[in-house]
């Protein structure tokens, strides 16, 4: 459902843009802008939270505390690092605490080495291209 709000609001907002295809602004441009923005922060967000595979109510909770905290911060600031810094930096936190407890429990290795080498390495190297990518293209 995150992803489809996402998809929707970006869709509209860049198709307003455009010449010729002013029929698809239902909104406001500013609304279409905030929208997206939001979107893209909570997608991100909730990605980052699935990785840390959280039970009920934990994920509940987590989730709305990231809904209302970006909502706020992109009111504030739309266009500034704190919208996904913020959010990605609260979430790997609270998922490396988690990985830590279970080295604890476990007295060894969370997840296995492989997950690091071929998910988390690659993810955090996409992840940073794709923020590097995202304020290049803004300025």
């Amino acid at each position: 459902m995150v992803y489809f709000f996402t998809m929707f609001f970006t869709v509209i907002y860049h198709a307003c843009d455009g010449p010729g295809l002013s029929v698809l602004c239902f909104m406001k441009y500013d609304i279409l802008e905030y929208f997206t923005v939001f979107g893209t922060a909570i997608s991100t967000w909730v990605t980052l939270l699935a990785l840390g595979d959280f039970d009920e109510p934990r994920r509940s909770t987590l989730t709305m505390f990231g809904v209302l905290t970006t909502a706020v911060r992109i009111y504030q600031d739309r266009w500034g690092y704190g919208v996904y810094s913020g959010p990605i930096g609260t979430a790997v936190l609270i998922i490396t605490l988690k990985w830590l407890q279970k080295m604890k429990e476990k007295k060894g290795l969370y997840p296995e080495k492989s997950v690091y080498t071929q998910q988390v390495g690659p993810g955090f190297c996409f992840g940073a291209l794709a923020l590097m990518l995202r304020f290049y293209f803004e300025v």
